[in-house]
Parts: C-alpha cells; structure tokens; sequence
C-alpha cells in the first residue's frame, strides 16, 4: 500500500477538508504566524500539495484530494484512539510514531526531519510494529532509586542545568527531595536522555481517556517518571521500573484499542 509523504503544513491543510483545523500528534505549524503569512504558507502547502499529486485544483481554485489519502486523513481525524510512540537517543535523533485507530483501521505516521510518512497498517501488525519500536535489553541493572518527586518547575530547572552542562547543579537540585545516590542516578539518566514515551489516547465526547508511561534507560537503571499533582501542585515522580512492568504496561495499551496481544512479550 502506497505511503504519503507531507509537511505538517500540508496534513493540517489536508485536515480541513474534513472541517478539522488540527490532529494529535502533528505540529500546529502556523501557530504565531500574521494572517498575511498564514494565507501565504497555505498557498505554499497547496501548490506542493499539487506537485506531488496528492491533490487536483481546477481554473476555479477548487481543490480535490484522491481518494486514497482522503481515507487515510479521514482516519487520523475521526479514529477512537490513539497510541504514539516516541524514542530520544542523546543526541541521535528522535522517533515519533502515531498510530490512528478507527474501528479495524489504523493509520501510522512516521515524523522523520519535518516530513510525515503516512500509511496504512494491519491492524494484526500494530503490536509487532510498537515492538520493533521499543527495544529495551532485559539485562539486569541493579542500580535502582528511592521513589520520591519533585515539583516540575524544579525538574526544568535540573534540565537547565544539564543543557549547561552543569550536572553537579542538577544533582544538587535533586537532592532536595532524595538521597545523593538517588539524585546521581537520576541526573545521569536525564543526562544520557535516552527515553521511551508511549502514549495511548482513547477520544470520548465529554473527557478523553489519556495513559502516559515515560522510562528513562541507562545501562544500570530503567527509570519511570510520572506526571502528578500535590496541594495543587504540578509535580514529578520518579520510581524504578522493570521491562517486564513496560511488558504489562505496554500490553494493555494495546488491549484498550482492542488488538490481540502476542505471547512473545515486548522483547521476545
């Protein structure tokens, strides 16, 4: 099956022909811009759009997309869920992955640079293919943390830090709410900024349903974090997590958007 490659500029051009003016997971790309640019930058996306024969326009200026990427935009905007995948590698890059489900459909969507690549996959696939995403060694790492959190202003202030290339600064940040052994470990982690975030969003009418597990991984620790709020305060918390415990984690996402999960587990 055929793939479509576009800008965020063109999906979300894409999207209104549906009466949609956005879609999880791409880049809102004509935030902050003046209306003259917005007109401008939509006319960009449609002549692109045409040279890539994704689209006709006629001498009136009407446009008209095939068909078979109308299906596939179609199913981004109106799917029941979503899961996403995104994997941050130091400084190697980062993988974002989004799978739309509507029913027995699923689109994924590949961010790589500022282009997405569009396609359909079987359904029967999806968890192999968040399998071939999510690689972590189930080695043994001994070296776990005390389970503490930390208000998020103060986790921005040690990514700071880090960005600086100042790690004492971080750890000392840290340590205002764990041991130094905790601190180090953590700090490290963020540091290595080697991370899985997978997302899994089911939409409903009045509150969507939104699952989030984060895992920091090193070669001595897999570290969780998890949003929370205390006395109406918006913090972090950090625990130690296991491959099998993203094993589980992982399969249930999987379950809630009603696809059969494997025997093999996550790494098998």
């Amino acid at each position: 099956m055929e793939s479509f490659k576009i800008t965020a500029k063109e999906f979300l051009l894409l999207c209104t022909a549906t009466d949609a003016d956005e879609v999880y997971g791409v880049d809102d790309a004509y935030e902050n811009l003046t209306e003259d640019n917005v007109e401008k930058e939509v006319r960009n996306a449609q002549k692109s759009l045409e040279e890539k024969n994704y689209i006709q326009s006629d001498f009136d200026g009407n446009s008209e997309i095939r068909d078979d990427l109308m299906e596939l935009i179609s199913c981004c905007v109106e799917c029941n869920n979503v899961i996403s995948v995104d994997h941050a590698q130091g400084n190697k890059g980062q993988t974002n992955v989004v799978y739309y489900i509507q029913d027995e459909k699923v689109v994924k969507s590949e961010k790589k640079d500022d282009i997405y690549i569009i396609g359909w996959l079987k359904k029967e696939m999806l968890y192999s293919d968040i399998k071939g995403l999510v690689k972590i060694l189930p080695m043994e790492r001994n070296n776990n943390i005390d389970k503490f959190h930390i208000p998020q202003n103060e986790v921005e202030r040690a990514k700071e830090s880090l960005a600086k290339k100042d790690k004492k600064a971080a750890v000392e940040c840290f340590k205002q709410h764990c041991n130094t052994t905790t601190a180090e470990l953590v700090a490290n982690a963020l540091d290595i900024n080697d991370f899985y975030s997978i997302t899994e969003v089911e939409f409903k009418d009045k509150l969507d349903s939104v699952h989030n597990m984060m895992v920091f991984v090193t070669d001595t620790s897999l570290i969780k974090i998890t949003p929370t709020v205390i006395d109406l305060i918006d913090e972090t918390e950090f625990d130690n997590t296991t491959v099998a415990e993203i094993n589980d984690t992982l399969d249930n996402y999987v379950k809630i958007v009603g696809t059969i999960v494997g025997e093999d587990g996550l790494n098998g």
